[in-house]
Order: C-alpha cells, then sequence, then structure tokens
C-alpha cells in the first residue's frame, strides 16, 4: 500500500505544488532540527531548509524511488550543510559548540558528550574526513554522532535495512581512521617552514 508521503512525491512529479507543500510540512521541522545541529546556528539552518526543499523540488525528477525520498532529501541536506560550513569557513565550529564527540573508528557504540584534550585535536581531521567521504557514508556518521540517531531510527529514515546501515557505518569509520591517519602523516613529514633550506647565515 503506499502511503501518503510516497502519494504526494507522485503528485509533486505531475507538478501539484501543494502536494510538494504537504511534503515540506511533513519533513520541516526534523530537517530544520538537523540542519541546526550541522551548522550550529538556528537562523542559518531556517534558511538552508529552505535551500534544501528548493533544491529538492528543482531536481525532483532525479529521484529514483518515491519511498526514498526521506534519505534522498536528508542528502540534499548533508551537502547544504556541508557547502555552507566551507564557505563560512567553520571548521569544527558547529561541532564544538553541540558538544559532538568524535567517532571512534573501532567503536561500534555512540561516544559519549564529554571529551579530552586528544579528542579535541581530532575534531579537524575527523569533519575533513566527513565532508570529503561519499554522501552515503558522510550522512550516516552525522546521523549517528550528530543526531545521536539509534541503528533503527537511520533505518527508517534511510529506508535501508539494519544491517545495510551498519555496513555504512562501519565503512566510514574506515574512510575516518584512514583520513585521520594520513593527515597525521602529512603533518610529521611537513619540513619545518623555519628550518627548510639549511640555516640563516
Amino acid at each position: 500500500m503506499e502511503s501518503h508521503v510516497q502519494s504526494d512525491v507522485r503528485r509533486s512529479l505531475s507538478g501539484d505544488t501543494k502536494a510538494f507543500g504537504r511534503l515540506m510540512d511533513e519533513y520541516a521541522a526534523p530537517l530544520r532540527g538537523y540542519l541546526q545541529r550541522m551548522v550550529g546556528d538556528f537562523h542559518a539552518s531556517q534558511d538552508l531548509a529552505q535551500e534544501t526543499f528548493l533544491k529538492a523540488y528543482t531536481s525532483l525528477r532525479n529521484l529514483d524511488s518515491p519511498p526514498a525520498f526521506g534519505s534522498w532529501l536528508f542528502r540534499i541536506a548533508f551537502h547544504v550543510a556541508v557547502d555552507f560550513q566551507r564557505s563560512r569557513d567553520l571548521g569544527t565550529q558547529s561541532l564544538e559548540a553541540h558538544g559532538a564527540a568524535v567517532p571512534d573508528p573501532e567503536s561500534e557504540e555512540c561516544p559519549p558528550l564529554e571529551r579530552d584534550e586528544e579528542q579535541r585535536k581530532q575534531y579537524d581531521a575527523v569533519v575533513r574526513a566527513v565532508a570529503s567521504m561519499p554522501e552515503r557514508y558522510g550522512l550516516v556518521v552525522v546521523l549517528r554522532y550528530l543526531e545521536q540517531q539509534t541503528y533503527f531510527e537511520m533505518a527508517q529514515l534511510l529506508n535501508l535495512s539494519l544491517a545495510n546501515v551498519k555496513v555504512r557505518l562501519h565503512r566510514a569509520r574506515k574512510m575516518i581512521r584512514h583520513k585521520v591517519a594520513v593527515d597525521a602523516a602529512s603533518e610529521v613529514e611537513s619540513p619545518n617552514p623555519k628550518t627548510k633550506g639549511g640555516t640563516e647565515s
């Protein structure tokens, strides 16, 4: 049986703007909350939500399956938020502002909000890793560690099985671990600007 969301997606594809308005009403609150957690700015999150809906409406024909509308919409929101952070050069500020914990690549558990100094030092590398990885992996990291969602909640939102959610999160943690290691190695190998080229005469 087709859900009301699927029905409204199909009607929207036929040019029914009222149907898309109902979709906006359905997803507005969770989308704004998600974006606020992402960027750490209430007012910006409202604007970004509107931008997300606009992008979704103008590219609705690219949606392969109406039942996947929710996960597709949040993937758009993820990229909108990442672009916003890059343009504002926020770095890890939004994560810091909301106490988000650094994902432990070795852990299956959602980490506590408390952080020590060592975790703080990893924020830059972790955020860069999340921003650079494919959207299907970056999104599960954000939902798990920033939104503190359970596997079941993530599976419902993304229209995936629990097994697929866990697989994506496992692969995402591996990507984070690799990116952090590469960044750390680059810092070690980079010559000190003060000593490069020998001693001064």
